[in-house]
């Protein structure tokens, strides 16, 4: 299973309704962004994590976990579920 970031085209960015970026990088990197709702939330990248295989796939794991609390957590604050 391949790991890719899709990149999205700043041309396109107004299309959107909200915009999560997750990693310091990406808070650090991202464009100034006009439009409705921006948030971040500043995940650990799992990328930089150092170690064997069996503790960088339980970083991803836990990384992944964090990620689904915190659009759940969005979902019910925004009552969308």
């Amino acid at each position: 299973k391949s790991n890719n970031v899709k990149k999205i085209d700043n041309n396109e960015i107004e299309q959107f309704d909200l915009v999560i970026t997750l990693c310091g990088d990406a808070k650090d990197k991202c464009p100034t962004l006009n439009i409705n709702k921006h948030i971040h939330w500043d995940i650990p990248d799992p990328a930089n994590f150092k170690g064997n295989e069996l503790d960088t796939k339980q970083k991803y794991s836990e990384v992944r976990e964090l990620i689904l609390t915190k659009i759940k957590q969005f979902k019910k604050e925004e009552k969308l579920l």
